[in-house]
């Protein structure tokens, strides 16, 4: 993990109240670059009393002491002057961090609620028959999204499963083909959308060419003094 004696970044992203589960994404992520991320997880406890600490302990303590009031100072930072008076009593980085996260996104059991509905709305998503790839990748992964910002944890290998099981009828044939001759352990997400475009591709050329050889069948029988 980098420190912050050799890494540069910019000020952190500042909430302002609003779209709290995208800052607290690229807040965490800012924390992590920082080694601090683990500081606001755990909690910080001020230490008991030691008869005869040794260095080290000494050394330990005042690290983690270090690391607590620099995340804290970092969260006071990265909020807005109106949002700043809740955080302000906060004595470390975790009770800063879990009143914003309560306020904002709910109590623990609001927010195993609200994760438990999404997780429903997941098992039941399915690609509708009219939807384009791309649509419904983005259905999926604005779903996945708001999932992850509640600490769901899904990986690349269960969002090609739910792709596969989750698309309509007309390509029962291709899944058949990627389920044959693809290891699913090491196909990536974008890997298996490539492959769907193209066969969305490929159909939608199919239904153009029979469209356009009906049409001018119809044109010919018409011109011929023929009606359907």
């Amino acid at each position: 993990m980098a420190s912050s004696s050799n890494v540069s970044l910019h000020a952190p992203p500042v909430f302002g109240g609003e779209a709290y589960d995208f800052w607290s994404i690229k807040m965490r992520t800012y924390l992590r670059v920082y080694d601090l991320w683990e500081t606001i997880e755990k909690g910080y406890q001020p230490p008991a009393e030691m008869d005869n600490p040794t260095v080290a302990q000494i050394k330990y303590q005042k690290e983690d002491s270090s690391k607590n009031f620099k995340a804290l100072s970092f969260l006071h930072s990265a909020v807005a002057e109106s949002i700043f008076p809740r955080v302000m009593a906060s004595t470390t980085a975790k009770e800063a961090w879990d009143t914003l996260q309560d306020e904002f996104q709910g109590s623990g059991r609001v927010r195993a609620i609200r994760l438990l509905n999404f997780r429903r709305d997941y098992e039941n998503l399915k690609m509708k028959d009219s939807e384009a790839v791309k649509d419904y990748v983005s259905r999926l992964m604005e779903l996945v999204n708001q999932m992850r910002t509640y600490g769901e944890k899904i990986s690349d290998q269960k969002l090609v499963e739910k792709v596969l099981i989750s698309l309509p009828e007309k390509f029962d044939r291709k899944v058949s083909v990627i389920e044959e001759s693809k290891d699913l352990s090491i196909v990536t997400l974008n890997e298996l959308i490539g492959s769907l475009q193209i066969h969305e591709s490929r159909l939608s050329k199919r239904v153009e060419v029979a469209t356009e050889g009906a049409f001018q069948a119809k044109q010919k029988n018409e011109q011929s003094g023929f009606k359907e």
